[in-house]
This record gives structure tokens, sequence and C-alpha cells, in this order.
């Protein structure tokens, strides 16, 4: 730290290693209905015959080393306060995500199930690599700057120039290997052919937020923003590249602000768009009767328009805040090609459909009163209908979250609390159903078993919290 002239100076050191770690992550891949041939049994080689539940498990095997050096400047002139920063980063990762199937029955307590005698297969069917050198030098600059009395600008600008030198197993026209076949494995040659890539970019964001004061305590309020960024090494892990155009990101918003000592209020009315999103998601189909997941690296854009309404009343220790949500977020630009293990390739455009797990409309209640070292509180959610599937022929109907607690303090630094979940007794389900991304017929999910996940339930929970 150093001051000169007025400039006030800072630097700092950052190093982060972690040694190799092994993650796994569980998700939902499609409900089969199993017969005699099928060859699942119970442990004990009983047959089994009725609902399957597949799971699809990802092992990841993580490492990483980064280091990054950051240096500030920040000055206060009569009109201005500067502030402006200079990061260096390197950074070494590599993942290797290991996938297996396995199965169990649909029951409330579900037992495991064999397949052919085995109690997992289609291992690395959809297996992940990528091994990725960083070099980044980030040069940002915010400006706050007081027009008028009444008027505030704060302006800020980011370049970031980024290389990577990476390492995957992607499928290419140039190679007959890298297909995720069962067993595959980065370590043989025979089914693996790694390949280098040394992508360059900038990254590059604007942003502009303008705030009037029309009178005490009332505010107009505009905002802009902009941004491209190149992608990163996790986007190149999977068997398919991703598209080597950066992604883009956009918001523009509008609106008032109103601050007394009894009422917080905000009205905004904003749009969002993005372009050249790039992820990886997991996609289900049933080949042959059997319900099979890839990873499929997809391209897409999204755009929402939404009105916020969030405020505040305050008398004494009572408290009640209110937030009305509406928005429209739907794909763009959203079609792909996805390809299973029998050469089969399903075509789905999901351009113009509502993003999945999102709700149109949110609302919130959350009434508290504080009295000395006692607190009571609730919250009630409301989500409207969230689509499920990307071609939004599945969706869960809207439901409510609620909550309530009790808070006492027992000395400046300790608190006991006791917190209730769903005191509505709701039944809702939220999140996303990937089998059903690839059913392009309203028809066929008629008496179609799929699983989801549902919101928690009654529950009642003690808690005690010391602060050092």
């Amino acid at each position: 730290h150093h001051t000169l002239s007025g400039w006030d100076f800072n630097a700092n050191l950052h190093v982060f290693y972690m040694q190799p770690s092994r993650f796994m992550k569980i998700s939902i891949s499609g409900i089969d209905d199993a017969t005699a041939s099928s060859g699942f049994t119970f442990a004990d080689g009983t047959s089994y015959t009725g609902p399957v539940q597949n799971r699809f498990a990802i092992i990841d095997d993580l490492s990483t080393c980064d280091v990054e050096l950051v240096a500030t400047a920040r000055k206060q002139f009569r009109t201005h306060k500067l502030r402006a920063g200079l990061s260096l980063v390197y950074a070494d990762q590599e993942e290797a995500g290991s996938t297996v199937y396995f199965a169990h029955t649909v029951t409330a307590n579900p037992d495991r199930l064999y397949k052919d005698g085995q109690n997992a297969w289609n291992y690395n069917k959809g297996g992940m690599y990528f091994k990725a050198r960083k070099y980044s030098a980030t040069f940002w600059a915010i400006e706050d700057w007081n027009i008028t009395k009444r008027l505030l600008s704060r302006t800020g600008l980011k370049a970031m120039p980024v290389g990577l030198d990476l390492t995957n197993a992607p499928v290419t026209d140039s190679s007959q290997k890298n297909k995720r076949v069962d067993g595959f494995n980065i370590s043989d040659p025979q089914l693996c052919e790694l390949q280098n890539y040394k992508p360059f970019g900038c990254d590059v964001a604007v942003s502009e937020h303008l705030s009037y004061r029309i009178l005490d305590g009332f505010f107009a309020t505009a905002e802009g923003f902009w941004s491209m960024n190149n992608k990163n090494g996790t986007y190149y892990k999977g068997s398919t590249l991703p598209s080597s155009k950066p992604i883009g990101n956009a918001l523009v918003s509008g609106g008032f602000t109103y601050d007394n000592k009894w009422l917080e209020a905000t009205a905004v009315v904003t749009y969002i768009t993005s372009w050249n999103n790039s992820s990886i998601l997991s996609v289900s189909k049933q080949v042959g009767g059997v319900s099979e997941t890839i990873p499929w690296t997809a391209e897409y854009g999204i755009g929402t328009l939404g009105v916020t309404l969030d405020g505040t009343f305050k008398l004494g220790g009572f408290r009640l805040h209110a937030l009305f949500t509406w928005q429209d977020p739907r794909y763009k630009d959203y079609s792909n090609e996805f390809v299973f293990s029998d050469g089969s390739v399903t075509k789905v455009d999901y351009s113009g459909k509502y993003v999945t797990g999102i709700s149109q409309i949110m609302a919130e209640l959350d009434p508290s009163y504080s009295w000395k070292r006692y607190k009571v509180w609730a919250s009630f959610r409301y989500y409207s209908r969230q689509y499920a599937s990307r071609t939004n022929y599945a969706y869960f109907n809207g439901h409510f979250e609620s909550f309530a607690g009790f808070d006492m303090g027992l000395s400046k630094s300790s608190k006991i609390s006791v917190n209730l979940v769903n005191i509505l007794f709701q039944n809702g389900v939220k999140g996303t159903l990937d089998i059903a991304d690839t059913i392009d017929d309203p028809a066929l999910l008629e008496g179609y078993q799929m699983a989801g996940s549902y919101i928690r339930p009654f529950s009642i929970e003690f808690s005690y919290t010391y602060s050092f």
C-alpha cells in the first residue's frame, strides 16, 4: 500500500493450489419399463420387471493452480472519483470427467438394480477431459462523476487479453477416434487422440449508470451494460467443440427509487439479452427402449424483458418487504442436432421457447418483527409455471414456498433459532426434465414416466450460531 500525490496505490499477490481432488454429480436420466428380457435383477440375482430409474453419474477429477497479481489505484478529484486496476493471471487446470450409468427401482425406498450382472455400465460414454494453461491481463477503470448536484454518472471499462494453451479430446472430422464408446479412456491410443488448441482473444466490457435526484429521496435511474467474453477451458471438455465466437451479454434498464424513514421502494424495467452462449447439457433419449444420456455442447442465445417492483415498509421494529417480478425469458437461435450411440440424429429447435426452470411471475412477502434480543419472521414466495423441457411441452404448475422462524440472541456473538419450512404444506415440483428435451410431440408425454425434484417438505429445524 502506498500514497503518492493524492493517489492511493495497493498491490496484492494471490496464489491458489488445489491438489488432485474428486467430486461426484449424479443426475436423473429417464425411467424405463423393464421387461424380463431387459436383464435387470436385484442384488441377489432375482429378475426384476417394472419401472427403472436410470442415473447418470459424473466423477470429476480436478486439479488447479493459479497465481494472480493485482494492482489498484484511486484518487478523489473535486467532482470525480477514479479507480483503476491491473490484474495479471496465470492458471493451470486439469479436469477429467468419468461417467457411468446405474439404476434403481422407482419406489419410496429404492433398491439398487443390476443389469446383466453389473451394478454399473456404459463407462465413459459421456467422458469429458481438458487440460489448460491460461494467461491473461485485465485492465479496468471506474469513474464516478457528479455532473451536477443532482446528476451522478458511474462509468466502467474493462479489457482482458486472454490466451489459452489447451489439450482435449473432441470428435473431429480429421480423426476417427475420441468417440464416446463404452470403456472410452484418454490413456488408450486406440480410442483417444488428444488435440491441442491455442485460442486467443480479448474480453471487453462497458457499463454506464446514471442517477438523477428529482426530489430528496426520489431518484430516476438508468443503466446499460455490454460485454464480450471468450470461452475458457471448461467449454472444451466435451466431445463437441464449442463455437469460437465470444459470448455476448447486454442489459438496459430504467426506473425509479424512493427512500425515507418508513418506506424504501424501487420500480425497474429491464431487458437482458445474451448470444453465443455455450454450455454442456445432459440430453436424454430412449434408444432401443433404453434411456441414453449424452453430454452435448449447445450454442444458444437468451432474451428477456422484465419488470420488478420492490418495497419495504418500516414502522418501529416491524418490517414488511414485498417483491414482484414479471419476466419473459426466451431462447434465441437455439437449434441443435443431438447424435446418439445408434447413430440417430435428433434435430430440435428451441428458438422462441421459454427458458426452463424459470417462472414468468415471482412474488414474495416477508413480514418480520424485532424486539430487543428477539426476532420473529416469515417468508411467502410464489413461483408461477416453470417449463421443464426446452420444447415447453413438459411443465410444472405454480407453487408456494413458505418459511418462518424465531431468533433469540443469547449474547453479542451467539443466538439460537427455530426455523419452519413449508408451513403451508405445499406440494410442488421444480427443475428440468432433460429426457423431455428430445420429445417434440406433446402426445408422447401422455402417461410418460419422468422424475424431477420436489420442493422441501414441512420440517422444523433448530440451530445455534456462534460468531467469532
